[in-house]
């Protein structure tokens, strides 16, 4: 047993490594959150407070968590810092979020009638309410995810400045060759441009842009790419 929880946390450690692992077990610990924030606001409001009916105690609870589901998805399990964009983020995500609640609505009526046709007490029919709320997770689970990857996927800004610079850099190393060959600039213009490139391409070696062939010189991949 011990040696088959050490296998188990070591395959879960290797999983968490990846950059698509690590972004899954987030998800899933966020949803674990959120799960707790609205289970614990349903009880709250529903089985202790006796504030609403089941139907508008689950609407609300599924509408607190969503709060702290939305940032803490962006933010820590996709890893997309700046502010959010309301029409590409913020909408979208509250349209998913407002789907959960018509399903969780929905299984919040169902476990109503199931109560009532069993007469179950008041204990009794929290807890059908909750599982009921429970059961509606479970469902968007992995739809969800699918929604976030592609609401939330961006490109590290490392990586982009790097291109960035690559092209510039790639332009610049166009004229000098043509400069070279006599098509645009004289040769003195040619070489400060050479010098140029050379300034440009220790900046992109310190953000890695080349991605595991830094011991090649930068000129010489970059003659390859052209």
């Amino acid at each position: 047993m011990p040696s088959t929880l050490a296998e188990s946390f070591e395959r879960l450690r290797r999983v968490y490594q990846t950059p698509y692992g690590k972004k899954l077990v987030r998800y899933t610990m966020v949803s674990v959150i959120s799960t707790i924030v609205s289970l614990g606001v349903l009880g709250l409001v529903f089985g202790v407070a006796h504030l609403w009916s089941e139907v508008p105690s689950a609407v609300f609870a599924n509408a607190v968590a969503t709060v702290p589901s939305y940032y803490l998805n962006r933010r820590w399990a996709w890893g997309k810092a700046g502010r959010s964009h309301l029409v590409k983020e913020v909408l979208p995500f509250w349209l998913v979020s407002f789907a959960g609640l018509a399903l969780s609505t929905w299984a919040a009526a169902m476990a109503r009638d199931f109560s009532d046709s069993h007469q179950l007490h008041h204990f009794g029919h929290t807890v059908i309410v909750l599982g009921a709320n429970l059961a509606a997770y479970g469902v968007l689970w992995v739809g969800k995810f699918l929604v976030f990857e592609q609401l939330f996927r961006h490109r590290p800004r490392a990586e982009a400045h790097s291109e960035a610079k690559i092209a510039r850099i790639a332009t610049r190393q166009a004229t000098a060759v043509s400069a070279e060959q006599g098509f645009a600039l004289d040769r003195p213009e040619a070489a400060s441009v050479r010098g140029q490139i050379a300034v440009e391409s220790a900046s992109v070696a310190e953000v890695g842009a080349l991605e595991g062939d830094a011991e090649v010189p930068f000129l010489e991949r970059l003659d390859h790419r052209l």
